[in-house]
C-alpha cells in the first residue's frame, strides 16, 4: 500500500477534478468516461478524508497521553 500525504492527494483531486470538467465538456455528464472519471475522484476524497480522520484519532490520543506516568519496567 502506498502511503501519500494531505497535499499530494489534494494535488490529484484538483487534476482529476479538471480532468472530468474537461469530458463532461467533451462527452455530456452523463457519458461513461464522465462518470468513471467521477468515481475516481469520489475515491480520491474519500482517501483524503480517511487519511484526516486517521490524523485526527491519533493527534487526539497524543494529546490525551500523560506523558508523566511512570512506565515499570
Amino acid at each position: 500500500m502506498i502511503c501519500r500525504n494531505e497535499t499530494a492527494i489534494c494535488s490529484e483531486i484538483t487534476v482529476k477534478r479538471m480532468e472530468m470538467i474537461r469530458i463532461a465538456d467533451v462527452y455530456g455528464m452523463t457519458a461513461e468516461k464522465t462518470i468513471r472519471c467521477s468515481q475516481e475522484l469520489d475515491g480520491l476524497i474519500n482517501e483524503y478524508l480517511l487519511l484526516q480522520y486517521h490524523s485526527d484519532f491519533l493527534l487526539s490520543k497524543f494529546e490525551s497521553y500523560d506523558f508523566n506516568t511512570e512506565v515499570n519496567a
